[in-house]
């Protein structure tokens, strides 16, 4: 996970000349956005990494384990990029947004630990990362430009 979001922190201190909170706060959304994106492949995949002898967390660990992990790691990417709105990074614009795509997700995630389908449920749980990825990455353009 660092190596996937160390190259967005190298961007914010370029462009900023600094090292701050924001650039952390950056780095630790891409850093914990990153789990439950491979997790969740790693689940509806599962019998394919297996047969090919990788050892990912849903093969070693089963795939409750892995549900939970993507449960706290959807939570500490929440975190990280509502907190961009409290250190005054962004406005509200973006606090509403980022808080009610962030809340669908939690809620997806919080649904994964009762999930009948639990390849089903990951399908959706990956294919919505790649949405809220989109979402914040537009608005970390945005909102600092927005109210």
């Amino acid at each position: 996970s660092v190596s996937g979001a160390l190259p967005v922190l190298a961007g914010y201190c370029a462009v900023s000349g600094r090292l701050d909170a924001g650039a952390a706060l950056v780095f630790l959304a891409l850093f914990f956005w990153q789990m439950p994106e491979f997790y969740s492949i790693s689940i509806y995949r599962r019998k394919e990494y297996k047969a090919a002898g990788v050892p990912v967390i849903s093969v070693v660990k089963g795939v409750r384990t892995t549900t939970v992990q993507i449960a706290v790691y959807t939570a500490a990417f929440t975190v990280a990029t509502l907190l961009l709105t409290v250190f005054g990074y962004t406005g509200w614009v973006y606090l509403v947004v980022m808080g009610l795509f962030n809340a669908y997700w939690l809620r997806l995630a919080w649904q994964g630990l009762s999930a009948k389908n639990s390849d089903a449920w990951a399908r959706r749980m990956f294919h919505f990362s790649l949405i809220i990825l989109l979402v914040y990455s537009a608005m970390l353009a945005l909102g600092p430009l927005l109210p």
